[in-house]
């Protein structure tokens, strides 16, 4: 995948102040945060070069503007999203995983002294390029390869007012650890199994009834026996008799 990179440009501050309108701005903290969470669920198989990576695009999270990043390898999509403080951009941008490495690199001297927390980086996107640019620091130009990204709209909304269940689903355990990998300290994780055959696993991970990120979750596919019956891949769990009473509880009764 051939890409052009340019990580020397040097943004003046009042370039800064005068980027085009359709750009975001937000923290270097929250976008390093947000490209480290995203990436997690971003395929890795060169084959599949359309996700091997993570798009971006703004919207609207409870009337606050937001970034939202989404990544997925197929069995595992994930969609996290932080707080812009100025502006959004049109369309989608897809940041590859090498590029997703770079940026993280541009923004680790501002993430990592006393202070940079707070400093604003701005991203912005045309149908052919991207950029993603430091105040009174470097710039990051790359060809935005979003048309290769799948289209996962019809995914959410599909499952977005889906009905739950309560029918037992089969997960590979370790996308149950990548998901759990996602959360924080003091943040809360929601299990949805939503109705349906092969229908995905939603899990909700935030705080204070708000959600910072979302994952599905593919189920483990079923077999079928010869009468149709599906067969689980992984057996039950057995129901265990309970012990007999101890001397000492019967006594305590």
């Amino acid at each position: 995948m051939n890409t052009t990179v340019n990580i020397s440009t040097v943004l003046a501050a009042r370039d800064f102040d005068r980027l085009p309108a359709a750009t975001a701005v937000l923290t270097a903290h929250d976008l390093d945060r947000l490209l480290a969470d995203a990436a997690r669920g971003a395929a890795t198989d060169e084959t599949l070069p359309g996700i091997c990576g993570v798009m971006l695009h703004t919207d609207t999270y409870n009337g606050t503007p937001v970034l939202v990043a989404t990544a997925t390898d197929r069995f595992m999509l994930v969609q996290a999203h932080v707080p812009l403080d100025a502006g959004t951009f049109e369309g989608r941008l897809m940041l590859t995983n090498a590029q997703v490495t770079q940026v993280r690199a541009m923004l680790r001297p501002l993430t990592r002294r006393r202070g940079g927390r707070d400093d604003q980086v701005s991203v912005s996107t045309d149908t052919f390029t991207g950029r993603i640019a430091a105040a009174e620091g470097t710039a990051f130009s790359f060809v935005n390869y979003c048309e290769w990204f799948p289209n996962i709209t019809k995914v959410t909304d599909k499952y977005r007012d889906t009905p739950r269940t309560d029918q037992p689903v089969t997960l590979n355990p370790k996308l149950l650890a990548r998901a759990a990998a996602l959360g924080r300290r003091g943040e809360y994780v929601r299990v949805e199994v939503l109705a349906g055959e092969q229908a995905p696993v939603r899990i909700t991970i935030g705080e204070s009834g708000v959600a910072r990120l979302w994952l599905y979750l593919m189920p483990v596919r079923t077999q079928a026996d010869a009468a149709g019956t599906a067969v689980w891949n992984v057996p039950t769990a057995p129901v265990f008799e309970l012990p007999p009473v101890t001397p000492w509880q019967r006594e305590a009764a």
